[in-house]
């Protein structure tokens, strides 16, 4: 929702903070999925919140992706064609351990989640989900990144 105040467009969002609005546009977050509607839905939410996006159509095109840039999040299907999420995350964190990736399914897959949990999954979403719960755990990681990021920063500067 926007609202006009003084020729100032403020974006009106609860679960942003002026700190994770002000960094939100600096991280980026890539959309893979098989499902074109679903890349779009996304997509359209991600960005309607400031985020950068970047979406792929499967796996590889997600871990070619990840070989020519850092991605913060990268938001993934599970049950895709070619090789699945999971597959897909083993390389992708072998390439940047740092990257976070969230799992999507519409499908019961156990094994699977098992296997994404033991590859460093930060999570696993159960298709449909609520965009507010996605929105929640993006707002959390970056609150966290933040927190990472200061934490950092005054080791940086102790003597």
């Amino acid at each position: 929702m926007m609202r006009v105040r003084k020729d100032k467009e403020i974006e009106i969002c609860p679960l942003d903070n002026l700190l994770h609005m002000k960094h939100r546009n600096s991280m980026k977050i890539l959309v893979v999925d098989d499902q074109p509607g679903m890349c779009e839905t996304l997509m359209d939410i991600l960005e309607d919140h400031g985020y950068h996006i970047e979406s792929a159509p499967d796996g590889y095109a997600a871990i070619e992706l990840n070989r020519k840039g850092v991605f913060d999040i990268i938001l993934m299907d599970i049950i895709m064609p070619g090789i699945n999420g999971v597959e897909a995350l083993k390389v992708i964190k072998r390439i940047n351990p740092d990257t976070i990736v969230i799992l999507m399914t519409a499908y019961t897959a156990p094994d699977l989640i098992m296997e994404a949990q033991k590859a460093g999954v930060y999570e696993c979403l159960t298709k449909p989900f609520n965009p507010s719960r996605l929105l929640a755990i993006i707002a959390r990681l970056f609150r966290e990144k933040e927190e990472l990021l200061k934490i950092k920063g005054k080791k940086g500067h102790v003597k």
